[in-house]
């Protein structure tokens, strides 16, 4: 790309003559290129001069792969390239973008080693593979945090299948204490296992530390495909700041066990397979009694619901839930095939502090007579949900009815989105119109 060869030829008298439109133009046509090496050679670029500085700087703050180096494995002629540039940028005295987003790929820290072994009976030589943490890399790694990221609020550890040896357990420990310094404002914490192949079971027990360290600060924990083990539960359990939780295929049974450590939670997203062998009623009736301050609720299941199963959650756990949870603000339910009508009565009745409401994909949800009446056969009953701004049903069968008397009752409800529903009459008498995609209708 000729924008990436002006960069590396560009003699540095000639950057300093250039006017900041033109520096601006180039930086665009960069970060637009996909460029194998674009941060370094937007991090180059800012090294030229003042003005080139500023451009980038202005630029960066709308793309956060400036300096997160660690989006994916790298190699160290790549991190070593980097500190050489922030070395170099901090001794002109030229402010670099505050970084506040930093992913450690784990498997970074590991070169591929080759070795021949010789089978006595065949005397054949046989290719070996074997992984062994870099010294090399741990240590440009650790100055990158010292140059770069020294003051990160977002810190996300990618947790791959890292050789499980005395060895590397010893390298490993003291690479994360040799971070911990540097990671003193992080406030959002985000686990991950690539693939869900869950093989971090050597490997969580040595971040336990660094979790320590980042425990009086810790507001939000993000959890995906970790086997969390007893040493990282312990630890969890002393983060008592926690106010975000997302959950990504993690068994229901190791969150219920730390939610009474969390009193404090007011967002919980959790994912999981629909058809999982876990139950996830325990954690739904856990919910209710230890988190009643819980305001904003996600439920996903992975894939599309073709049935229900008896391995599903129960409507009556989730009703269980937001009777108890009273301060919702926000309910997002996907892909719920076992959800049904009796945890909408529920809702109409305590959901009195819902501004969102969504049911996708719920297909065993119709919103039928019986959500109107206490009991299902008693007296009538009204939805109050006096602050309900936005209420989605796409892929969910939910009777024109059901959404007629939801719009009468909620003065502040803005947007209905909905596919297959014969209730335009309705809607328009209320002041709604549809949008241009013939989804979404907007009040006003």
């Amino acid at each position: 790309m000729a924008s990436n060869s002006l960069i590396k030829n560009m003699p540095p008298n000639l950057a300093q003559q250039l006017p900041t439109e033109i520096l601006n133009e180039i930086l665009v046509k960069l970060i637009r290129g996909g460029v194998t090496h674009l941060p370094l050679d937007l991090l180059a670029a800012s090294l030229a001069c003042t003005s080139w500085n500023l451009v980038a700087r202005d630029i960066s703050r709308d793309f956060a792969f400036l300096l997160n180096l660690f989006r994916r494995p790298a190699d160290l002629e790549d991190v070593t390239r980097l500190v050489a540039l922030l070395t170099e940028s901090r001794s002109l005295g030229l402010k670099l973008v505050a970084n506040e987003s930093v992913t450690l790929h784990l498997k970074t820290l590991f070169i591929s080693l080759e070795e021949n072994d010789s089978d006595s009976e065949s005397s054949s030589l046989e290719e070996v593979f074997f992984e062994q943490y870099s010294e090399a890399m741990g240590s440009a790694v650790i100055s990158l945090f010292a140059l770069g990221f020294a003051a990160p609020r977002l810190l996300r550890i990618m947790c791959e299948d890292v050789p499980n040896s005395s060895d590397t357990n010893h390298s490993m420990s003291l690479f994360f204490s040799r971070i911990r310094p540097h990671c003193a404002y992080v406030e959002i914490l985000h686990l991950k296992e690539n693939f869900g192949q869950r093989s971090t079971y050597h490997v969580t027990p040595l971040i336990a530390p660094l979790i320590t360290s980042l425990s009086p600060k810790l507001t939000t924990l993000k959890l995906d495909s970790i086997d969390l083990g007893n040493d990282l539960k312990t630890v969890l359990s002393h983060c008592s700041c926690i106010k975000n939780l997302d959950a990504i295929e993690i068994d229901p049974e190791e969150i219920v066990a730390l939610l009474p450590s969390w009193p404090n939670l007011t967002s919980f997203n959790f994912a999981m397979n629909t058809g999982s062998s876990h139950s996830l009623d325990p954690l739904l009736i856990e919910l209710g009694l230890t988190v009643p301050g819980l305001q904003h609720l996600t439920l996903r299941f992975l894939s599309d619901p073709i049935s229900w199963s008896p391995s599903d959650p129960s409507s009556a756990a989730l009703a269980f839930c937001v009777a108890h949870c009273t301060e919702l603000q926000s309910l997002n339910i996907t892909n719920a095939a076992w959800l049904a009508d009796l945890f909408l009565r529920v809702l109409a009745r305590h959901g009195r502090r819902l501004h969102t409401l969504r049911l996708q994909s719920c297909t065993n949800i119709v919103g039928g007579d019986s959500v109107f009446r206490r009991g299902g056969a008693g007296s009538p009953q009204e939805v109050r949900w006096p602050e309900l701004e936005e209420l989605v049903l796409t892929g969910s069968p939910v009777r024109s009815g059901f959404v007629e008397k939801v719009v009468k009752a909620c003065p502040k409800l803005f947007i209905v989105r909905m596919l297959g529903h014969a209730c335009t009459e309705k809607l328009e008498e209320f002041g709604f119109r549809l949008d241009e995609r013939g989804e979404t209708w907007i009040r006003g």
